[in-house]
């Protein structure tokens, strides 16, 4: 990827995110941010750029590639300043974190590297060119003054939940009284992911996961999470899974519970060969961790209702729709929840999951809480996309022709993309057309397999027995010729055979 040394010509912004690897809130934040901001700023050049971006392990699961980040030295700063207009932060873990604690998530020591550009932004003499905008971040306990002074710096400067504002308003008056600084609470945006959602492709993903075996075959199965911090993954499922018959009595739905859809939280990726292997009758339904985030979103799409396993997941199933509960026994995402949810759609223990299912199945009076969190999201994203344009236009942005005409070009380039992704999804729909007639079509021949050996197994058993069955009566031929009645009357039988033939 070039690195232009002069500043664009055309509106440009950068997305620091965590897309570089494969979790649900990892693709799902950049994934939407890029949509809003995109749709608000036609023409621009967006770039992702994650701690690892393309040094990370790869990893299928991931949508998009995205650039390193790389260290926070005085060069890279400037570099990172000049290429694009302002930056947008928006990645899924908790900023301002542990010394350490990217090397620790990402398995590399080549992330930390990035936690100075993600805490501390590009710092105050670059900013008052290339402003630095928190989108809906989480701030770790106890920020330092750096982190602070980089949010008060901020012209829009918002967090995720309540709870890192106050940290954020405690830490500066602890530091610094005289530091001007007022975050803005904004709710997840994965309840905006059913406005980018094309119905058709989800419906055509379900299928193709069924055809996999991979989902019950028809829609309104309940999705469960594969584990959920200070829980064991596979003790998990069984007692959510034992819940589930008493949460739904007693939300007015009685009778057997439904297919059980276990969605993969983390972003391990299996190997190939595991996409085709069948769900035992009775079991639950277990999908590979190699999706990508329309797949998931497809299965949230369809399900009737979802135990979250982290605030990602119950945003997104707010977004398309379905009914939600979020199981969070250390009390880690619920703060997220409150902006676009219910306190009574969230169960701290097992014993609280009924109450919190009649709560996500309870009719809501309009206006709702997600549609009041969209409207609070639209206005971020407006504000934002306002930002842009006044800092395009300080610099000496202007769309000349020359402007025009990358614009143009950049357009095309989205709508060659967005078509050739859409093209990806149909073909992978063929190719698991093809891949379930030759499953099928193995499964049957090794039945026919099957059948012969045992037919032939049959016949090896029907010769044994004919074959045992000779040699016991040549066994008792032998004795009845050495018996003395056959002994002493030979002569008067050869004598009666001669006369017969004379």
């Amino acid at each position: 990827m070039p690195d232009p040394s002069s500043p664009p010509v055309v509106g440009a912004a950068a997305l620091w995110s965590s897309s570089d690897t494969a979790g649900f809130g990892d693709q799902l934040l950049p994934w939407l941010v890029r949509e809003e901001i995109g749709a608000r700023l036609p023409g621009w050049r967006i770039t992702t750029l994650a701690p690892l971006g393309w040094n990370a392990s790869p990893n299928t699961a991931v949508t998009d590639t995205a650039e390193p980040l790389g260290p926070s030295d005085a060069g890279r700063r400037h570099r990172l300043a000049e290429t694009t207009t302002f930056t947008l932060v928006a990645p899924s873990f908790p900023l301002a974190g542990k010394p350490g604690s990217l090397t620790a998530r990402y398995g590399d020591d080549r992330a930390e590297g990035a936690a100075g550009l993600l805490d501390h932004g590009l710092g105050a003499d670059l900013e008052t060119d290339h402003p630095v905008v928190w989108s809906g971040v989480r701030v770790a306990p106890f920020p330092s003054e750096e982190v602070v002074r980089a949010a008060a710096r901020q012209p829009r400067c918002a967090v995720r939940d309540q709870r890192s504002r106050t940290r954020l308003l405690t830490s500066a008056r602890r530091l610094d009284p005289a530091v001007e600084l007022d975050p803005v609470v904004l709710p997840h945006p994965g309840i905006l992911a059913g406005r980018w959602l094309d119905e058709a492709a989800m419906t055509s993903l379900r299928r193709q996961l069924r055809q996999l075996g991979r989902l019950p075959a028809d829609d309104g199965y309940v999705v469960l999470p594969s584990a959920v911090p200070g829980s064991a993954g596979p003790e998990l499922v069984e007692r959510l899974t034992g819940r589930l018959r008493r949460a739904l009595t007693s939300a007015g739905r009685p009778g057997p519970v439904p297919p059980v859809v276990v969605l993969p939280t983390g972003p391990a990726v299996t190997d190939a060969p595991s996409w085709l292997a069948p769900t035992p009758p009775g079991e639950a339904y277990r999908l590979p961790a190699g999706l990508v985030v329309e797949d998931r979103l497809a299965v949230l799409a369809g399900a009737s209702l979802v135990i979250a396993g982290d605030e990602h997941t119950a945003a997104a199933s707010a977004g398309v729709g379905t009914p939600w509960v979020l199981f969070d026994p250390e009390g880690e995402d619920s703060p997220a929840i409150r902006e676009f949810g219910r306190p009574e759609q969230v169960a701290p223990t097992l014993g609280g999951l009924p109450a919190a299912v009649r709560a996500a199945l309870a009719p809501v009076d309009a206006p709702s809480p997600v549609t009041l969190a969209r409207r609070r999201l639209d206005e971020h994203f407006d504000a934002v996309a306002l930002i842009a344009e006044e800092t395009l236009g300080r610099r000496g942005g202007h769309l000349d022709r020359r402007a025009v005409e990358l614009a143009a070009e950049n357009t095309a380039l989205r709508e060659a993309n967005s078509r050739l992704r859409q093209r990806v999804l149909l073909e992978r729909g063929e190719l698991v057309e093809a891949l379930t007639s030759a499953w099928q079509e193995t499964r049957e021949a090794r039945g026919e397999t099957d059948q012969v050996r045992a037919e032939l197994e049959a016949e090896r058993a029907a010769h044994a027995a004919a074959a045992a069955r000779e040699a016991e009566l040549r066994r008792e031929l032998e004795a009845w010729q050495h018996t003395k009645l056959v002994r002493w009357t030979r002569p008067l039988r050869d004598a009666y055979g001669k006369v017969r033939d004379s």
